[in-house]
């Protein structure tokens, strides 16, 4: 049974979990000047070692997460969290450029699977009316790591070199995985329901995660050119841009249990919103700036929000590979708006981006706005989602 007091040791060893796996995935942007020297390949290609980082994470973590979904969820996440760790410091010793494309590969293929059961475990692990501060704390990680490690991370890297970087952040993660393995109580397994997408909240759960990714992309979009967007004002608008999203990241769960149904559309009509504020007032600053700050606070909630709805459709047997379908669709979010956003660049400019991204925000709003319950799920809480194994 889950205590009604908050678990808050394995919850917070979960977090630094979320937090290293992130700074190993976007730690090569902030070195890649020094990784292209000393492997002696162009940027561009030391560039896809994040590309890669994210084509494996989509193609590999829903089969990782159904091939193991009878694993203890301690064993699953210990040994994932592990396996990016020690992934991580065998890319810092790679002697060649395509072994060390080999070790990110390996690496992503790890913090997918850690990813796809790390938000489940966290809401199994606490009472139902703390699941959305759970789910809050878990996917905090990334950002920290964006505030502190990955800038930190990245200062060493030009300190002393890219290698001990890699293998500092490698180190961590593997004593983290150690931490979690002291700290994680046993987990059973998923419990055994319909295999694949005869789940009767397979349906629920993929529409809400392909909508889900739609508005990452009209994000991604727009933010990935964001200094052309605002011009000399970019620092001061990033600043602010994080500090409400560390504010949306703060009020996300109570907003989850306000709007449990409603909360994704509404967060897709703000994200619609504050686009086209963007637009209409790149050159006034002090519009802009409002306007920046309300696209961030929505931007830090959405995880929480996107996270909390997307288990809440899913049956209990069907969560774990709903975790794995949340993964997916956070990468190609990204991954599709940044190259969508680029296309769009070079081609029209930088003016039509929030334009564009404010109408695709609000398709998403709008198809989210419609009844996407399924009908044997109307009441589903999120928590608890797995059965604690004595």
């Amino acid at each position: 049974m889950t205590s009604p007091r908050f678990p808050w040791t394995p919850i917070l060893a979960l977090t630094l979990g979320t937090l290293w796996t992130v700074t190993a995935e976007l730690i090569p942007a902030g070195l890649l000047l020094d990784i292209s020297h000393d492997t002696d390949v162009s940027p561009s290609r030391v560039g896809l070692l994040v590309t890669a980082w994210g084509v494996a994470i989509a193609a590999l973590s829903i089969p990782l997460t159904r091939a193991t979904r009878r694993l203890d969820r301690r064993h699953l996440l210990v040994g994932s969290l592990a396996g990016t760790g020690l992934a991580t410091v065998l890319t810092s010793l790679a002697p060649s450029y395509e072994i060390l494309l080999a070790a990110r590969v390996a690496a992503a293929a790890g913090h997918g699977l850690f990813w796809a059961s790390v938000v489940v475990s966290a809401v199994s692990l606490v009472a139902e009316q703390h699941s959305s501060r759970a789910v809050a704390l878990v996917v905090a990680g990334p950002t920290v790591a964006a505030v502190a490690a990955i800038p930190a991370a990245t200062a060493l890297g030009e300190r002393l070199g890219w290698r001990p970087a890699f293998a500092l952040v490698g180190m961590l993660t593997l004593a983290t995985a150690a931490l979690l393995a002291a700290t994680l109580p046993r987990m059973a397994a998923a419990p055994e329901g319909p295999p694949g997408l005869r789940d009767p909240s397979t349906a629920a759960v993929v529409r809400t995660a392909v909508l889900g990714a739609l508005i990452l992309v009209a994000h991604f979009l727009a933010f990935t050119f964001i200094a052309p967007l605002l011009g000399g004002h970019t620092s001061l608008a990033l600043l602010v841009f994080g500090a409400a999203g560390v504010l949306g990241l703060l009020v996300a769960p109570a907003a989850s249990r306000r709007y449990p149904e409603s909360g994704l559309a509404i967060t897709a009509f703000a994200l619609a919103a504050s686009l086209l504020l963007v637009a209409l007032a790149r050159h006034d600053v002090a519009t802009a700036l409002l306007a920046v700050g309300l696209w961030g606070g929505v931007i830090g909630a959405l995880p929480v929000i996107f996270q909390v709805r997307l288990l809440a459709l899913a049956s209990e047997a069907f969560r774990p590979t709903a975790g794995a379908v949340m993964v997916v669709a956070l990468n190609l979010g990204v991954a599709v708006g940044a190259a969508l956003g680029g296309l769009v660049h070079q081609q029209a400019g930088a003016a039509p981006l929030p334009i564009i991204a404010a109408g695709l925000a609000l398709a998403a709003a709008v198809a989210l706005a419609r009844r996407t319950t399924a009908p044997s799920q109307e009441k589903r809480p999120v928590a608890p989602a797995l059965s604690h194994a004595e």
